[in-house]
């Protein structure tokens, strides 16, 4: 019995995700083949996926998994997100990583069994992207309010933080809202983290994990996820409003990582951004 299983969810039925002997795990107003999990399954909120995204496929899976092993690893990627064997690292982050692949060499890239670089980690993030060198043109169109109330963000990179971000692209205000409703245990840690913090590694909540550990943090994630639903963003626009469709998949990513950190050793790995056109791979920057 492997020790690892990896997921892909998609919102389209791809031959490229069986041919990479990965899990399809098919998300949204599709119908999926037979030989696709789905998020319409069992117990499940795919009525939400509009607004939730890639979290029905964490819900579906806290809800309906089996555990079969208490050593068991779970990996969750994306039909665009991917992690890669560690060698390729450092092409991936001194190149625009244009690899010019086709689609049967993908086995040789991306991680298919347990590194022995993992043993002694219990969850394994995205490499960082770094936010702190956004464009000046960007910042002022989207990060006006922000500047407004604080003027040294344009000269002082260590203030381009998540908070700036999540309010640059979701919403002035919104995760500072969302925060205060976590529990006690996390709220000011987390509203710290989100303040202090200069990179992401959230990338659509991709990671793998030691499969015990989804047992603490589902129940706290959704939670939270159900309680910002009810009494912040059902009183908004949210399909309307620039950057809140998928509020509650944006919220997670940001929760995630840092809750992985708090109470767990995490490690970070290389990933790609693979182009649905199968022409090239791409750092997602």
């Amino acid at each position: 019995m492997t020790n690892l299983e990896i997921y892909c969810i998609t919102h389209k039925k791809l031959d490229l995700i069986e041919k990479l002997e990965l899990i399809p795990f098919g998300v949204g107003n599709f119908s999926y083949p037979l030989n696709y999990l789905s998020d319409s399954s069992g117990i499940n909120i795919a009525n939400k996926n509009i607004n939730y995204g890639d979290m029905t496929f964490h819900y579906w899976y806290w809800k309906n998994r089996n555990p079969k092993s208490i050593n068991k690893w779970i990996g969750v990627s994306q039909y665009r997100r991917f992690f890669t064997k560690l060698e390729f690292r450092k092409r991936i982050v001194n190149s625009n990583l244009n690899f010019n692949i086709f689609p049967e060499e993908l086995n040789n890239i991306l991680i298919k069994k347990l590194p022995l670089e993992w043993d002694n980690f219990d969850v394994v993030l995205c490499d960082p992207i770094n936010l702190s060198n956004v464009k000046f043109s960007k910042l002022f169109k989207r990060g006006f309010r922000s500047i407004i109330k604080d003027p040294s963000i344009i000269f002082d990179k260590n203030k381009r933080t998540l908070k700036l971000h999540f309010d640059m692209h979701c919403g002035y205000g919104n995760l500072a809202e969302a925060a205060k409703l976590l529990n006690n245990n996390d709220r000011n840690d987390f509203i710290e983290y989100c303040n202090n913090e200069t990179s992401f590694v959230g990338a659509n909540s991709c990671f793998f994990v030691r499969e015990k550990i989804l047992d603490h943090l589902y129940p706290v994630l959704f939670q939270w996820l159900f309680k910002c639903e009810e009494e912040i963003f059902k009183y908004k626009d949210i399909n309307n409003e620039y950057g809140l469709k998928r509020i509650y998949t944006f919220l997670a990513e940001r929760f995630i990582p840092f809750w992985f950190r708090k109470y767990y050793k995490t490690i970070t790995w290389p990933w790609i951004y693979y182009d649905l056109s199968l022409e090239n791979f791409s750092r997602n920057k």
